[in-house]
């Protein structure tokens, strides 16, 4: 929070301005960027698929996480991370209903422009507001007091808000998903073969369920005249749009077979 220590009214409402211009303008940015807070996280970058061209700014492994399954979510048009409740004056008001401290920037008097880690767009023309906490931190009485004038900003809006922990969102699940988001982009010379190299791969499970998967992206490659790390991301690419299917309680590990996998292709086009 090194940008933001010692802050001035006047700094705070420059960075709400800047904010504000480029929302007008259509240019989503979240308030906060990963090189402007403290964490005790591991903060990231993840290019947006919902939204090509935009980075998400992540400020935890919960929330790179979250990200990725929120993305995968057919519900989900748009996501929007780090968004600011403005206007202040609205949060200090109901800080003050609840008889709650408004957070200050760090060395400062000055009020904070709270923040919501996901405001979520869904395809029902709905919105809700999805917040990720470590469940440690909800032992704080701080932290418990910060969520609830957050969770009264959108509920006076009639905007839902849910609370998501750590412990819910680290699984076997979320974890593959935050690898197959970084293969869901095709690479450009790989799409005419697609098609192909899936019903390839689709005939070789079918004849060898038994197999390694990695035994059976090479008899894919064979047919198709691709190399296995081609086969690899055509996989993954597969998974992530639902060509393909595995139980995703089990870690995603080549060596293993088909059946261990319960790996399927579903379609090829």
């Amino acid at each position: 929070m090194k940008r933001m220590r010692g802050a001035t009214p006047a700094r705070r409402d420059r960075w709400v301005e800047k904010w504000r211009r480029a929302d007008a303008e259509g240019r989503y940015e979240p308030f906060l960027n990963t090189q402007d807070v403290r964490s005790n996280g591991t903060r990231g970058r993840i290019p947006s698929l919902l939204c090509p061209g935009r980075i998400y700014h992540l400020m935890s492994h919960s929330e790179s996480l979250y990200v990725c399954r929120l993305e995968r979510d057919p519900r989900v048009v748009a996501i929007r991370e780090q968004y600011p409740l403005l206007p202040v004056v609205v949060t200090v008001d109901i800080a003050d209903r609840l008889e709650i401290r408004h957070p200050r920037y760090p060395a400062s008097s000055t009020y904070i422009v709270m923040t919501s880690d996901f405001l979520v767009d869904r395809v029902d023309g709905g919105q809700e507001v999805h917040s990720v906490k470590a469940a440690y931190a909800l032992e704080k009485p701080r932290t418990r007091e910060k969520l609830l004038v957050e969770e009264t900003y959108w509920r006076d809006r009639g905007i839902g808000w849910r609370l998501i922990t750590d412990l819910e969102i680290r699984t076997q699940e979320n974890g593959t998903l935050l690898l197959l988001h970084g293969f869901a982009q095709l690479r450009q010379e790989l799409v005419p073969h697609r098609d192909a190299w899936l019903w390839e791969l689709g005939c070789a499970i079918d004849s060898r369920p038994y197999l390694r998967v990695a035994e059976l992206i090479d008899r894919a490659c064979e047919q198709t005249g691709l190399e296995y790390r081609d086969g690899v991301h055509i996989l993954y690419h597969a998974l992530w749009w639902r060509l393909a299917d595995m139980a995703f309680e089990h870690p995603l590990r080549l060596e293993h077979s088909a059946e261990e996998l319960e790996l399927v292709v579903h379609a090829c086009g």
